[in-house]
């Protein structure tokens, strides 16, 4: 989850984010380790390991996967100071975009997170896009059970 009042405060640095593509047995998890790095994992085979000096391209089902160094946009000034972007993750399928981005100001490594759910999308992406005030209104209301994913709990 990207966003939550209870835990993400202005000023959250984001170091490491997991994605599980829907309908599909890929997971992406990316951090900014080295500059960063991407491992992918697929049930079926070993995990493969993306760093960041290499551009990397793979279709996953309806999906769209992309790593490679940062060459449009790369300097962005937010309101709280400039980040330097060096390497981007796109992920892109059924009509969602997704796009991370190791960046570093400050003297700080951190993941920059610019997401465009679809018009047909549900879910705390979706609503935060289409409807921002219902949503704060809802979270702020203690309405975050309506988006809680359902994780597994694993025992040993």
């Amino acid at each position: 989850m990207i966003w939550h009042p209870k835990v993400m405060r202005p000023g959250t640095l984001i170091e490491e984010v997991g994605i599980q593509l829907n309908g599909a047995r890929t997971s992406l998890r990316l951090g900014i380790q080295g500059g960063g790095i991407v491992s992918v994992r697929d049930e079926t085979k070993p995990t493969d390991f993306w760093a960041r000096a290499e551009d990397h391209m793979m279709q996953v089902g309806d999906y769209t996967i992309t790593w490679s160094k940062c060459t449009k946009d790369c300097d962005i000034v937010m309101p709280w100071g400039s980040h330097q972007r060096s390497q981007s993750l796109t992920v892109e399928g059924r009509g969602e975009l997704l796009q991370l981005f190791v960046a570093k100001s400050g003297g700080y490594r951190f993941i920059d997170v610019e997401a465009i759910p679809s018009p047909a999308s549900t879910g705390l992406l979706a609503d935060a896009a289409s409807a921002p005030d219902a949503l704060a209104t809802l979270l702020l209301g203690g309405g975050e059970a309506v988006y809680k994913a359902h994780v597994p709990v694993l025992h040993s």
